[in-house]
This record gives C-alpha cells, sequence and structure tokens, in this order.
C-alpha cells in the first residue's frame, strides 16, 4: 500500500527508514538491458520492500532509486535494526534479467520521530543524513541518525560552496613537482599538483577537498581547469618538458574527458606529446577494456 507522508505531525514513537538501491548497480542495469529492465528492478525492490512490511506500516517511492518506509508502534530501536536488517537482506538477494544474475544491494538509515526530528521535512532530512552515512561505510548497510554527521555534512556544504567559488573565480593554485629521467640528473618534465589557500581554512590538503569534489560533481570543472591551466603554463617553459596531470577515477569515466583534454591541448598550443595523464592502478584493474579504450 502507499500512503502520503504529510500528516505526520501529532504522530509520536514513529521510525523513518530510507532505503535506497546502489546507483551504479542500476545504471548498469539500463545501460546493459535496457529503461524497461530497470524500471522492472525498481517494481520488484518495491515489492520486495511490501513483503517485509507489517500491518500498519508504510512504504513510499521518494524518487529515483529510494524508498521510504514508515514503521508503526515500535517499542525500541532493536524493532528498526532488525525492520532494517531484514530489508537489508531481502533488497541484496540477487535478480534474474535475461537470463543473468545481477546484484542491487541497498543502504539504509533510520530516524525517530519525536527524538530525533519533531516536523516531517526534519524526519527526512535526518533519516536522509543517516543513509548517506550507512552508504559512506560501504553497501548494504544500516546506520541511525546522529547529531555528529549532521555538523560533519555541514561543514562538508560550505566546503563544496567554497570550493564551487574557488573554481568560478580561479584562486585555486598549481604547483610544480621536477620529474627526472632514470639517471636522476636529467629534468624531463614537472607533475602538476593541486593547491588550495582556503582564506579561512588556511592550505586545504587534496586528500580533503577532491573526493568532495567528486560527489558533489564538481570533479569535471575542476579536473578541466587543472588540464588548461597546466596547459597553459607548460606551453610558456623555455624548455620541451613534459607536464603530468592526474586524473582522477570519476574524472576518467566522463564521457567529456576527451573533449576536456582536446580543449586544453587547442587552447594552450601545447604539443599533446608533450602532456602525460596518470591514473591509479586501481582504476585500471577494475574496468580494464573502458579504461584502455579510453
Amino acid at each position: 500500500m502507499r500512503k502520503p507522508i504529510a500528516n505526520l505531525d501529532d504522530v509520536r514513537d514513529l521510525y523513518f527508514l530510507a532505503p535506497g538501491t546502489n546507483r551504479t548497480i542500476r545504471q548498469s542495469v539500463n545501460d546493459a538491458f535496457g529503461h524497461a529492465a530497470g524500471d522492472d528492478v525498481l517494481r520488484r525492490v518495491t515489492e520486495r520492500l511490501r513483503g517485509v512490511l507489517r500491518h500498519g506500516d508504510a512504504i513510499a517511492r521518494l524518487g529515483g532509486d529510494e524508498f521510504a518506509v514508515l514503521q508503526d508502534a515500535v517499542t525500541g530501536p532493536a524493532d528498526v535494526s532488525r525492520l532494517a536488517q531484514r530489508v537489508v537482506e531481502v533488497l541484496a538477494e540477487p535478480h534474474e534479467i535475461h537470463g543473468r544474475s545481477v546484484l542491487c544491494a541497498a543502504s539504509v538509515g533510520a530516524a525517530v520521530f519525536g527524538s530525533d526530528a519533531h516536523t516531517v521535512p526534519d524526519l527526512l532530512h535526518k533519516a536522509d543524513l543517516a543513509l548517506y552515512r550507512a552508504k559512506s561505510e560501504g553497501r548494504g548497510g544500516f546506520s541511525f541518525y546522529d547529531a555528529a554527521l549532521d555538523q560533519q555534512l555541514q561543514s562538508q556544504r560550505d566546503l563544496v560552496r567554497d570550493l564551487r567559488e574557488a573554481i568560478a573565480q580561479e584562486t585555486l593554485d598549481l604547483h610544480y613537482q621536477p620529474q627526472y629521467d632514470a639517471d636522476g640528473a636529467s629534468l624531463v618534465g614537472y607533475e602538476a599538483l593541486l593547491r588550495w589557500k582556503h582564506p579561512t581554512r588556511g592550505n586545504v590538503p587534496p586528500g580533503d577537498f577532491i573526493g568532495v569534489a567528486e560527489t558533489s560533481g564538481l570533479i569535471e570543472p575542476l579536473g578541466a581547469w587543472v588540464l588548461k591551466r597546466a596547459c597553459r603554463e607548460a606551453a610558456g617553459w623555455p624548455q620541451a618538458l613534459a607536464v603530468s596531470v592526474n586524473l582522477s577515477a570519476a574524472q576518467f569515466r566522463s564521457d567529456e574527458l576527451m573533449n576536456t583534454v582536446a580543449a586544453a591541448l587547442d587552447e594552450s598550443g601545447l604539443p599533446a606529446q608533450r602532456l602525460e595523464l596518470e591514473i591509479t592502478e586501481s582504476l585500471l584493474m577494475s574496468n580494464t577494456e573502458r579504461v584502455l579504450r579510453t
């Protein structure tokens, strides 16, 4: 059954669960078997969720591959944990699509109405934060809302906002690390290293903002800025030295990568043989054929 989630202001002791299927796998279903198959998977997920609910519980699809479950008449967190574990288990069972077995794991986040939140919008927000935490700890997990997580994510949102401004205003910087030939004496080029000096945070390590750029969708404009700046500056070096630019996994999987590289070379006039693009070994091992083709 499907019930509205709008009239809960006078309800107490309800737990809100937000199970979300793995977007990467759903996208893979769409790519491999078509959108009709992806829609069929969502229907199967809905039926499985209905199968674990009790009388009085309600389920709704929030959009995409995220669902909400309202659990009624619970006696404590243990009731929620049991249902969440059951949800994770039934959604982890493979789907048979065109004779192939496809896994579609889910993560679950929970918040307590009347404790974690006192309004419906806040309840949805807190459950979403719990879901974010569950996903960050690995596929197929479950997490309750945590106030400390809320503060952490607020700080992350601030960082995303500041990074977006830094990219737009070009207040980031590149440092260049020399690279030598095997003899240890012959300079062959430089590796471009991205640096960010924040006006209030000070020097922000790349490890703190590259991941944020990937999850927030900023990795493409950030990567494009690095490529263009590195190529432009390398084109003005007195010697024909190579410039090396690191690519993140998310950036490398983008369909726009080749256009971005071509634009950086065209605008700067840097000969293509002087640009080196570096990827991680794990990226090469994870999808070898596609990576080699790109």
